[in-house]
């Protein structure tokens, strides 16, 4: 009953969660009337928008938001660990992301069949790397809103991303052991974006899917431990009284 009320509250939190889901329905209904080459992978549109867009905006202020108005307070009255909350909220996101993912894959996968636009060859796998994109995500934004105030959650994510992506090009023609190490670094422990979307979008094989499927449950869990650590060492006080 506990799970199930914090999935629930997840879902209901803020009434623009509701709003994001509309539109990116919309959105994949729009897409799917543009007109399309035979080649374009339609998951790749599976993908950016729910891979890696709707985590970015479902999540944000997650914990920052209520830790912030004090709501936080009133959640933990009930007798729940730090890691209960964290867990159901993070699977009350998963389970959104799958809602948004099988409407935009029917919707696009109806166009192809009714108006050919597009490919649906590598649909299945692209829903499945964006998947673990969603989870690793997620996690890793959850856990920067334990420490961040409320909208920081999203910058502090866009920038940072952006930051890591031009210092791995900036290192790109470096061939030094520091240089290799920070590419190495941005590539395996941050969010698997790269390998990820090359895996989904040029079809890999099962052992190079289950490898990043692993590698990608090892980051989340590594991203979640440090989120709920972070949690149960914060004052839950309401900051905006002090």
């Amino acid at each position: 009953m506990l799970a199930w009320e914090l999935i629930k509250e997840t879902f209901f939190r803020k009434s623009s969660i509701a709003i994001l889901h509309v539109l990116g329905a919309l959105l994949y209904g729009i897409i799917a009337v543009l007109p399309m080459r035979n080649s374009l992978e339609v998951g790749a549109f599976v993908f950016i928008l729910s891979g890696v867009a709707l985590p970015l905006l479902i999540s944000q202020g997650i914990f920052g938001d209520d830790i912030v108005s004090g709501r936080a307070r009133v959640v933990l009255t009930k007798p729940m660990s730090f890691a209960t909350l964290y867990i159901w909220r993070l699977v009350g996101m998963c389970l959104q992301c799958l809602v948004q993912m099988a409407i935009g894959s029917a919707v696009l996968y109806l166009a192809h069949r009714l108006g050919a636009r597009g490919s649906v060859n590598h649909l299945l796998l692209l829903n499945l790397m964006a998947m673990f994109m969603f989870l690793t995500l997620t996690t890793l934004s959850t856990s920067v809103s334990s420490v961040v105030k409320g909208g920081l959650n999203l910058l502090v994510m866009v920038f940072g991303l952006i930051f890591f992506k031009a210092v791995d090009w900036l290192m790109g023609g470096m061939e030094t052991p520091l240089a290799e190490g920070v590419q190495a670094f941005i590539k395996y422990a941050l969010p698997p974006l790269d390998l990820l979307w090359s895996a989904g979008n040029q079809g890999a094989g099962p052992l190079e899917v289950l490898g990043l499927v692993v590698h990608a449950l090892a980051l989340s869990l590594i991203y979640a431990s440090a989120g709920i650590i972070i949690l149960s060492r914060r004052e839950f006080a309401c900051e905006r009284e002090c």
